[in-house]
């Protein structure tokens, strides 16, 4: 798939707002690019399964002028698997450019305001990529730019993950963690999410006691550095696991001779996105679907589907794990 490069001259900029929800709409910001006319820019909105989530604003007088070559990063997201597909998803292009680099970033998240800083792996993420997050900005007020390079996504959620995507986050991860020593394949990994305090699978813990005597290792990825998830991919022969943003990381690893075996943690539709990205990368999967319902999460103040706790047919997933020889 061959994706579009846009150089746009005097190109603006509006900052992001959350607009009221309306019945049956999609769209989760306004803001965006416009070009010198005052047009949007199509290529630059969020967009997932096909959906536009995303609208232009007017822009303001008041301009911020930023001189020279910039680079249209896009969304910048706090979630690791969004972070890593979306925010992320022009790296086929922007890896071997240099200068400023602009996102924009949602005013407020749910439940508070957004995070002021980098976390630890977002910042090692933008280091491989960028060689310093000193290049990064944000758009907070509208800004006006000479030149601005806006690239497609390489990745969209449940509709595309481009080889060159794919390969542009490999080379990241080898930055962040060297690739594993050529003889080692032999880990079987669980990526676990019974540590988690939403999303969780009830009786995946008691589950792990099973797994733990088969010979895997089971494995609570957000309690790990970055560069040791990498290497469990890396190292790995087999990856199994509900789906969850933790499987993004295979991404990441520049092996890709692990087979990854997916279980939907919820309906199959959502398993599109995991299709795209292990597709993309070359990696041997299965695909498979052993929920059965949903349940609220305690802790959960607004429930989504992905914060709703599930039940899964775990003598289902014991007979997957047999019939593949594991």
């Amino acid at each position: 798939m061959v994706l579009a490069v846009d150089l746009l001259g005097g190109a603006v900029a509006t900052p992001l707002e959350r607009p009221k929800p309306l019945a049956g709409s999609h769209i989760r910001f306004t803001g965006g690019i416009l070009d010198a006319a005052g047009a949007p820019h199509l290529a630059s909105r969020l967009t997932r399964r096909g959906i536009v989530f995303q609208v232009p604003s007017p822009a303001a007088i008041d301009r911020l002028q930023c001189p020279g070559r910039w680079l249209y990063g896009g969304i910048w997201f706090d979630h690791f698997g969004h972070f890593l597909l979306e925010t992320l998803s022009r790296a086929w292009h922007l890896a071997d450019l240099s200068g400023p680099v602009v996102f924009h970033r949602p005013p407020e998240k749910r439940g508070g305001p957004i995070a002021a800083t980098m976390s630890d792996w977002q910042r090692e993420l933008v280091n491989a990529l960028f060689g310093t997050s000193s290049r990064i900005h944000f758009v907070t007020s509208t800004m006006e730019f000479e030149e601005l390079v806006v690239a497609e996504a390489g990745c969209v959620l449940a509709d595309r993950c481009t080889t060159d995507q794919a390969d542009a986050l490999a080379r990241i991860g080898t930055r962040i963690a060297a690739p594993a020593l050529a003889e080692r394949n032999d880990r079987k990994v669980w990526l676990s999410r019974s540590a988690l305090t939403r999303g969780c699978v009830i009786g995946e813990r008691d589950f792990e006691t099973d797994l733990a005597a088969a010979g895997f290792e089971v494995i609570h990825p957000q309690a790990m550095p970055l560069a040791a998830q990498i290497r469990a991919f890396d190292e790995a022969r087999l990856v199994a696991g509900f789906t969850g943003s933790a499987f993004h990381t295979a991404l990441l690893a520049s092996r890709r001779r692990a087979e990854l075996i997916h279980f939907a943690r919820f309906t199959a539709p959502f398993q599109k996105t995991f299709e795209l990205c292990a597709a993309a990368a070359g990696y041997p999967s299965q695909f498979h679907n052993c929920f059965l319902e949903f349940l609220p999460a305690p802790r959960l103040h607004r429930p989504t589907p992905a914060g709703l706790d599930v039940r899964q047919d775990f003598t289902a997933v014991r007979r997957i794990l047999h019939d593949s020889g594991v």
